[in-house]
């Protein structure tokens, strides 16, 4: 009888044991759990947050992070040139059929980059890529760096008349630098007359009015202008306007 109930004892005692660590268990489990549910559910919120904030200022996050140096040459000539093409991002500028401006712009600026580094000039651009940038961090971005020469490349329309065409170049009324760099620029164009110009002029645009440096805004043609909408989307034609524009770079910068 006596042996019986120790027997019974042993049974209560591994029953109570086994209920025991299960039930440390259970518990070990569920703090485990909970803390994992509370650490991602920290990393999904600050996730969300985060890309709220990126995507509310994503276009200058971009440059920001990129260092707000734009793509500079490697070269370590004496100048330096700013270019800036125009628009961007959200921004498309002039849109006719599939010509968009923004894109045009910034495969004319690549090429005249490239042509100014063959040339030894250092290249800053505002974007090098298709994002939005402020008027005010274009300037920034060309007065930050100590640069020779800002040149804004765009496209031009007019809704008046679409046989209205030709490349003009613009600076702040005032400017004498700003004006001798477009002169250059139109004077050079006309040697050959593979492009079509309209003459240097002064303006009251915001990056001409509102840089320190000399600067020039170029119209490089009418997208109102069918036959010069083509010629803008045309690798041929931007590399025409391209080998123009240093030109008419290199003979301001040697002599202003």
């Amino acid at each position: 009888m006596q042996e019986e109930r120790k027997r019974t004892r042993k049974r209560v005692t591994q029953k109570q044991m086994i209920v025991a660590y299960a039930l440390r268990g259970a518990i070990l489990f569920g703090v485990v759990g909970a803390l994992l549910l509370i650490l991602f559910g920290s990393l999904h919120l600050f996730g969300v947050l985060g890309k709220t904030t990126d995507d509310k200022n994503r276009e200058e996050e971009v440059w920001k992070e990129e260092g707000r140096k734009g793509e500079e040459a490697d070269s370590q000539g004496s100048y330096m040139v700013v270019l800036d093409a125009g628009h961007g991002g959200k921004d498309d500028g002039t849109v006719s059929g599939t010509a968009v401006e923004k894109d045009i712009n910034l495969a004319i600026v690549f090429k005249i980059r490239q042509q100014l580094e063959a040339n030894g000039i250092r290249v800053l651009l505002t974007r090098d890529r298709d994002i939005y940038i402020g008027l005010k961090e274009r300037i920034r971005v060309a007065e930050g760096k100590g640069a020779d020469l800002f040149v804004s490349i765009h496209c031009n329309y007019f809704e008046g008349d679409s046989a209205v065409n030709g490349l003009e170049c613009y600076y702040c009324q005032g400017s004498e630098r700003g004006r001798h760099y477009a002169d250059t620029m139109i004077g050079e164009m006309e040697k050959k007359n593979r492009i079509v110009t309209r003459n240097a002029k002064p303006a009251e645009y915001y990056v001409l009015k509102n840089t320190k440096l000399p600067a020039v805004l170029v119209e490089t043609g009418y997208l109102s202008n069918e036959g010069e909408r083509r010629l803008l989307v045309s690798d041929d034609y931007q590399k025409a306007l391209a080998e123009e524009l240093t030109k008419g770079i290199m003979r301001g910068l040697e002599e202003q």
